[in-house]
């Protein structure tokens, strides 16, 4: 089963990690981020081998995000 998708925030800013496949059957971590109160945000796409690194990928990233201040919100 895939890692559910986590959204983070802080006061003025989000960042969202979702594991999807792709068209051709590959296993991707996305990574989406930007600022709450303007259009402006980029995002980050990786391939990963199976679910498990998947998993450690999305684990890893939501541990560097709580790190950097922001908080987990349900959604």
């Amino acid at each position: 089963m895939l890692p559910l998708p986590r959204r983070f925030e802080t006061a003025h800013r989000y960042y969202v990690l979702c594991c999807s496949r792709d068209l051709w059957g590959e296993l991707v971590v996305s990574r989406y981020w930007g600022g709450k109160d303007n259009q402006r945000g980029q995002q980050r796409h990786e391939v990963v081998a199976n679910v498990a690194m998947a998993e450690q990928r999305v684990t890893a990233l939501a541990r560097q995000r709580q790190q950097h201040g922001y908080r987990e919100v349900a959604g």
